[in-house]
């Protein structure tokens, strides 16, 4: 099942014996491990184990057995399992009926591939926009705050739909507007954009020629003090992004092609929109002169920053 799926799930009573939480969204599998969590009301001191480091399967294997203490259920957390995974196997073919069983971990542990038939899988993975969304508004609504649908969509691109850093952000803004409607003017003057975001910013301003823009995203990137280099790399890879984007927009595994999320395509099918597929792979070769000026020592990488973005990416197509 989707995370989004697992609070429904719980709610109906029928637990199953064992659960496996997996996924790339670290704070989503914090959010996972808590709604396990609340299933325990009763002598949780007592009824809840968990494990955050490497434990024996032995050992984990007797927690599982162990009867809850004047309560329903009993819940066993753990991330990672060391030894002799047989004993866990024999556990999991009769599994303890008042004992739920909960292994979190951001992939599927090697050392359980023979087992993972017995769990549920909880899938992990980032959230879509949608449910994204609503998970902000309702996290916004329990403070009497509202956001507009614009401002939304702006803070899941600045946080690149990070669901870590969104919830940060939006206790923030929870706390800067105090009950009343949170903006995009909100967003802008309170959220520092990633750095993702602020590439797409700067290839926007660049298919565009807004030579203004261009300086003032590249004024505020220098100032997080990120190597020239380092910039160049970052530009290098979002234009031949743009440029397999206009090549192969229909792609149905464009996004693993990249080794990508689905997002970071979505977003660079907007961000090519402006350019021809000629300019693009001017701009993409561009940088391979430009790399090997740099490491024959003809060129500095400050100033081969400025060149392919004054110069080339100005002055072609």
């Amino acid at each position: 099942m989707r995370f989004a799926e697992l609070k429904k799930h719980l709610s109906q009573g029928k637990f199953l014996p064992a659960y496996m939480v997996t996924g790339e969204d670290a704070f989503l599998l914090q959010l996972a491990a808590g709604q396990f969590k609340k299933l325990v009301t009763e002598f949780p001191e007592l009824n809840v184990s968990i494990y955050e480091a490497s434990v024996d399967a032995a050992s984990l294997a007797a927690a599982l057995e162990t009867l809850p203490v004047m309560g329903a259920y009993r819940l066993v957390i753990c991330h990672e399992v060391s030894g002799d995974i047989a004993v866990l196997g024999q556990y999991l073919a009769a599994p303890n009926p008042s004992t739920i069983f909960v292994f979190v971990s951001s992939k599927l542990p090697e050392n359980l591939s023979k087992l993972v038939s017995r769990f549920e899988i909880v899938d992990c993975a980032k959230l879509d926009e949608k449910h994204i969304e609503q998970w902000v508004n309702s996290k916004l609504s329990e403070t009497g705050t509202q956001i507009e649908p614009d401002a939304i969509r702006l803070l899941l691109a600045y946080c690149n739909h990070s669901l870590t850093r969104i919830n940060l952000e939006a206790q923030k803004l929870a706390l800067y507007r105090a009950g009343g409607m949170i903006t995009s003017a909100d967003i802008a003057d309170t959220v520092e954009p990633n750095q993702e975001y602020q590439i797409y910013e700067l290839s926007d301003a660049v298919g565009k020629r807004q030579a203004a823009r261009i300086a003032k995203i590249l004024q505020k990137l220098q100032a997080a003090n990120m190597p020239a280099v380092t910039l160049l790399g970052m530009l290098y890879s979002h234009f031949r992004r743009l440029l397999f984007c206009t090549i192969d927009p229909n792609s149905p595994d464009l996004a693993k092609k990249l080794g990508v999320k689905d997002y970071a395509v979505k977003m660079a099918k907007q961000a090519a929109a402006v350019f021809n597929p000629k300019r693009l792979k001017t701009i993409c070769d561009a940088f391979h002169v430009l790399d090997l000026s740099i490491k024959t020592g003809e060129m500095g990488d400050k100033l081969a920053l400025d060149f392919y973005i004054l110069d080339i990416l100005l002055g072609q197509g």
